[in-house]
């Protein structure tokens, strides 16, 4: 049995319990997969490292399938120190919130509260009128119109 298999597969079973719990599902990496290619390209073309983070994931679900379901698969060299390393600093990533989901989140709660902001200094900027400042307006209005077609500017055809 190859022991970097092995250390990988109980790493990838971490990774997947605790993706599991933070969607309440089984196969939490695979959520978690499913969950960033759902994301449309334009929400996270701002976050660092997302392609890359997803290729990887799906490389790592693919290895961990092969183990899973592979005759003597634990006999094989196929996992690195790479591929562990990977997964812990992942796993790290997303108790710290710096993993690509956190970090969509993070981005569009700071642009709902810009756009909540921009939106409130619009409506600081444009005037309110009362009611009856708009009835003083139509009032002075029609008043310009009646001296108008008294001073012989406007001819009305009745």
């Amino acid at each position: 049995m190859n022991h970097l298999n092995f250390l990988f597969f109980e790493e990838y079973k971490r990774l997947d319990k605790l993706c599991g719990d933070i969607y309440g599902e089984r196969f939490g990496v695979t959520h978690y997969i499913d969950h960033m290619k759902s994301v449309p390209i334009g929400d996270y073309r701002n976050i660092r490292n997302w392609k890359a983070d997803l290729d990887q994931l799906k490389h790592l679900r693919h290895l961990r399938n092969h183990l899973a379901h592979t005759e003597n698969a634990f006999d094989e060299d196929i996992c690195e120190q790479e591929d562990i390393d990977w997964i812990k600093n992942f796993h790290h990533r997303i108790l710290d919130r710096s993993d690509p989901i956190a970090l969509l989140y993070q981005l569009s709660k700071k642009e709902q509260k810009e756009n909540g902001q921009k939106k409130a200094q619009i409506a600081k900027e444009v005037p309110k009128y009362s009611s009856s400042a708009l009835f003083v307006w139509a009032g002075i209005i029609v008043m310009v119109i009646v001296i108008m077609i008294a001073a012989g500017l406007i001819k009305l055809f009745l």
